[in-house]
C-alpha cells in the first residue's frame, strides 16, 4: 500500500526522501517515485513529525538526490486541488533555504506549460 504508515507515520515517500537509495540504485528512484505515485501515494501526507515527503528530502540529513527533489513537489505532481507552488517553496524555505531555491530553478527549468499555468494562477490567488 503505498499510503500505509509505519510508528512514525512515514509512508513509503517519506522513507524515499529521508534516505534514498544507495548510490548504485540512485538511478532506479526516478522509477520507484513514479510507480508511487501511480499507486496514489499521498505527497502531502504528514509524518508524526508533521513534514511531508518533500521537506523530509530537503534536509540536510537527507540521502535524496537533490536533482529529483522537485519530483516529491505536490504543486508539480498532482492535477487540479489546493497545492500551490508557493506553498510548496514556503514549507521548504523553512527547513532549508538552498532547497527551496534549487526547487524553484528545477520548477522553472521543467518547461512544463501545466505547471506555468498553476504559478500563474498561485500568484493571482488573494
Amino acid at each position: 500500500q503505498a499510503d500505509a504508515k509505519n510508528s512514525l507515520g512515514f509512508t513509503p515517500l517519506h522513507w524515499l526522501a529521508k534516505a534514498g537509495l544507495q548510490s548504485e540504485r540512485e538511478s532506479e528512484l526516478d522509477s520507484i517515485v513514479a510507480k508511487l505515485l501511480q499507486c496514489r501515494a499521498p505527497l502531502d501526507s504528514k509524518c508524526n513529525e508533521g513534514k511531508i515527503p518533500l521537506q523530509l528530502a530537503a534536509a540536510s540529513d537527507s540521502g535524496f538526490p537533490r536533482r529529483l527533489m522537485y519530483k516529491l513537489a505536490p504543486s508539480y505532481c498532482t492535477e487540479g486541488g489546493s497545492f500551490s507552488f508557493l506553498n510548496d517553496l514556503c514549507d521548504l524555505s523553512a527547513c532549508n533555504c538552498a532547497a527551496a531555491v534549487l526547487l524553484a530553478k528545477q520548477l522553472e527549468d521543467s518547461n512544463c506549460a501545466r505547471l506555468r499555468d498553476r504559478l500563474k494562477s498561485d500568484a493571482q490567488r488573494p
